[in-house]
């Protein structure tokens, strides 16, 4: 891989490449016999954050809550049924590694039973934020209203959040990835950027 003078610097630091890590060693990363996506795996596991995301910080309470992407007293207590389960792919659980003939090793994430209050949650917001930000479509609430644009909105809202969330989580992972083999002293710009 050939990097242009031009472009941001892979270890993170904000900085054009010409400008930060050009002509630094690299570190050899320890020899493995794991997959490229089994480290990434891991690396995103490492990468998770609790934060808030809310834009409003100055009310931001410092306990940061597991938030339900799906809301648990509605659509989750539903899927869940009178067991209140849910079966999910389990990213914290070391995925299977099945060697196939052609010699690549193809790896399996396992599903788990996990309980409606765990399922689909990220540590993205605080309690107060979590409460207020979606109290118009959480418990108590009517039932979707397709006319109610408020509604319509914190529903979006919260598909987005979550999502971009998620991205963040993987830029984390990609940073460390790549500055794990980099030996900048620069201090992760999206850590500076995205933490409350």
């Amino acid at each position: 891989m050939k990097l242009s003078d031009k472009e941001l610097c892979p270890c993170g630091s904000g900085k054009m490449y010409a400008d930060c890590c050009k002509g630094i060693e690299l570190k050899i990363p320890a020899q493995t016999k794991k997959p490229a996506e089994v480290l990434l795996m891991e690396k995103m596991r490492k990468s998770m954050r609790k934060c808030c995301l809310h834009p409003d910080k100055t009310n931001c309470k410092k306990t940061i809550k597991n938030a339900h992407a799906l809301q648990n007293n509605k659509i989750m207590s539903v899927l869940g049924g009178q067991e209140r389960h849910v079966y999910l792919l389990d990213s914290k659980k070391k995925p299977l590694l099945i060697p196939m003939e052609n010699g690549e090793t193809i790896p399996i994430v396992k599903v788990s039973k996990v309980s409606v209050n765990d399922a689909t949650t990220e540590t993205c917001f605080c309690e107060i934020h979590d409460t207020k930000a979606f109290e118009i479509i959480e418990a108590g609430a009517p039932d979707f209203d397709p006319s109610n644009e408020k509604m319509k909105f914190v529903y979006a809202y919260k598909a987005f959040i979550f999502e971009y969330y998620k991205q963040m989580t993987s830029v984390l992972a990609g940073h460390s990835m790549i500055s794990s083999s980099w030996t900048c002293p620069q201090i992760c710009w999206s850590e500076r950027l995205y933490m409350a």
